[in-house]
Parts: C-alpha cells; sequence; structure tokens
C-alpha cells in the first residue's frame, strides 16, 4: 500500500515537471503528441561552440562531453555550430537541417570522424522509441 502511494506521488510530479513550450504545466502524454524531444551531445575535443537553430542561439558555450535535452515544435530547423563566441552572421564550422515531427525522438551528435584524418561532423539520429516485442 505504501508502494502504491510513492508511486502515484511520483506519477504526480513527473507530471508537473515537464513543462509544455506554452509555459503552462501539462502531463507528459499530452507534451509528447505535440513536440519533438531532441538532445544534443558535443563529441569533440577542445571546441566549445554555440549552437544555434533557426538562427537562434539554443546553446551558449557547448562544451565536449556536454549532453543537453530539448523539447521543440514540429518543424524544420537549420541547426548551425559556431565556435564560442563567434558572430551570429559568421560562416557556422558544422551545420544541418532537420525536420522534426511531433513525438519523435532525435540525436544530434557532433563528432569526429574515424581515423586516419579525424574530421568534425554532425550526425542526426532518429531514435526509435517503440516497445519492443516479448522475446
Amino acid at each position: 500500500m505504501q508502494f502504491r502511494k510513492y508511486v502515484a506521488a511520483a506519477a504526480v510530479l513527473a507530471g508537473l515537471a515537464v513543462p509544455a513550450l506554452s509555459g503552462v504545466n501539462a502531463g507528459a502524454s499530452s507534451m509528447k503528441a505535440h513536440v519533438a524531444k531532441v538532445t544534443i551531445v558535443h563529441a569533440i575535443p577542445n571546441t566549445p561552440v554555440d549552437v544555434y537553430l533557426n538562427g537562434k542561439k539554443a546553446v551558449k558555450d557547448f562544451t565536449f562531453g556536454t549532453v543537453k535535452t530539448v523539447s521543440l515544435a514540429p518543424g524544420k530547423y537549420v541547426i548551425a555550430i559556431r565556435p564560442f563566441g563567434a558572430s551570429t552572421t559568421s560562416a557556422p564550422i558544422l551545420g544541418a537541417t532537420e525536420t522534426l515531427k511531433a513525438g519523435r525522438t532525435v540525436s544530434i551528435v557532433a563528432n569526429l570522424t574515424a581515423a586516419p584524418t579525424p574530421a568534425p561532423t554532425l550526425s542526426v539520429f532518429v531514435n526509435p522509441t517503440s516497445m519492443l516485442a516479448m522475446g
């Protein structure tokens, strides 16, 4: 019985902790249907950057080994990675365009390609979130 109280309390807190884009608290299932969850991973050593989405700075002073998760409205996004502190009009060191769908979970990873000549690259992955079949 005590366990059920903890589970119920945790469920209520989880629902209140998930902000909707409008700034009003909403349940997780309602939010999932209207936004895309995007995880941004910085995996390029010695290269602090700023991350821009559609021309607006989304992450400032993003450093190696850092992971940031954001919820975004569905739509087309131009992703630009610029050196930390660079002008918004400067050429990005990495970039991509991605169309986000509601309810989708995506990972954007700034990483190095494999040896012998590692080079910075931006990889976008759509993460499968469906349940696995039994067995």
